[in-house]
């Protein structure tokens, strides 16, 4: 067909879902937001891919663990068990809660803030203790249930571990649990908010 005119001439249409099984070596893929998904219990990344900066699919959730799974540990310590963002039954976590809870009432009790060691310490016991292939909340359960036998105390935070070195004279013999005013016994409560119009 002759024009005087350019036209451009559609053949037949393509979906998408086509070119990767036939063409996969050429999509260019990027891996986007590596994050904790606390539902799914592993570390997600939303992957995009492009065929000659045609965007073929995006916002696909893939296990980050298979393609970097160091970065997938790190996001995996400190968003799920430093960030206290996942729901397990887990012995350990239990303890930890609860021993963590105990130290933030001594800095209330105290009026400071510098009682509880900072998340950098937490997590570097953590990444101390895991091995290298634990990456998401399945991997961390098989590696305890195991390892458990042999060590009951495994992940289990203790007191000094997270208090700093200078708050150790804080404990809670100091501070009574029930203060007698007027003749009666009330219940102390300590709740330290420095700025708070509320506080007294």
């Amino acid at each position: 067909m002759e024009t005087t005119r350019l036209y451009g001439r559609g053949l037949a249409a393509i979906e998408p879902q086509w070119i990767e099984p036939v063409a996969g070596h050429l999509l260019k893929k990027q891996l986007l937001e590596p994050h904790w998904e606390k539902k799914a219990g592993e570390v997600v990344a939303l992957e995009r891919a492009t065929l000659y900066g045609l965007v073929v699919y995006n916002d696909r959730r893939v296990n980050y663990a298979k393609l970097d799974p160091a970065g997938a540990r790190e996001i995996f310590i400190r968003e799920a068990l430093v960030g206290d963002d996942w729901d397990s039954k887990l012995p350990f976590l239990s303890h930890n809660r609860k021993l963590i809870r105990q130290v933030r009432e001594l800095e209330h009790k105290a009026r400071r803030q510098d009682v509880l060691v900072d998340d950098e310490l937490i997590f570097a016991f953590y990444d101390q203790q895991l091995p290298n292939d634990v990456h998401s909340g399945a991997a961390l359960e098989r590696w305890v249930r195991d390892e458990s036998r042999r060590r009951p105390q495994l992940l289990q935070l203790t007191r000094d571990e997270l208090m700093r070195h200078e708050a150790a004279g804080i404990t809670t013999a100091a501070f009574p649990k029930m203060i007698r005013l007027g003749g009666i016994d009330c219940a102390a409560e300590y709740l330290h908010e420095p700025g708070n119009a509320g506080t007294a």
